[in-house]
């Protein structure tokens, strides 16, 4: 793996999940204009999931060409809640309950996930891929499941993700 200036390698899983939120918020500005016109009142949650997507891919982006951690540690907590509102977003639109108090403990465990592993360049890597790996792989299958009736399409798309993940790790 390519090293940093300053020693640290690449983390590669995290920079191809950047990549694929840019293509996720290309995609969900498409979406949320479509949605415009079919059902306004839902419009607002798309908006703000595809702005902080957005946000913090390209914050992860920048800091791998800047090398300035700060901005990946923000980029990364961005990521995550920008999935974790797709998800519920998408159990809204398919009638079910929203587990609040869960994904209040997912996004909080990973803050401080992210702030005890800041001071050790290898653990920081570490779980960097995991809170960006987790919620990402959530939100595709849950997105998948209920936006298409096809079984077929559901099982590509999850095992796009998978792929992409496992072909950044090889």
């Amino acid at each position: 793996m390519p090293e940093r200036a300053d020693g640290m390698t690449f983390d590669l899983v995290t920079f191809n999940i950047a990549i694929l939120c840019l293509a996720l918020a290309f995609g969900f500005a498409w979406f949320v204009l479509w949605r415009i016109f079919a059902h306004p009142h839902e419009i607002g949650g798309w908006v703000v999931c595809s702005v902080l997507i957005a946000i913090g891919a390209a914050f992860v982006l920048h800091s791998y060409a800047s090398e300035a951690f700060d901005e990946s540690f923000w980029g990364h907590v961005l990521l995550t809640a920008g999935f974790s509102m797709i998800w519920l977003q998408a159990r809204s639109l398919a009638g079910q309950s929203l587990p609040w108090r869960g994904l209040l403990a997912l996004n909080a465990g990973n803050l401080v996930a992210l702030l005890v592993a800041t001071p050790d360049p290898v653990a920081l890597q570490v779980v960097y891929s995991i809170t960006s790996a987790g919620p990402f792989l959530v939100s595709i299958w849950t997105l998948a499941r209920h936006m298409s009736a096809s079984p077929a399409t559901r099982l590509s798309m999850f095992g796009l993700a998978v792929a992409s993940l496992g072909e950044a790790v090889r």
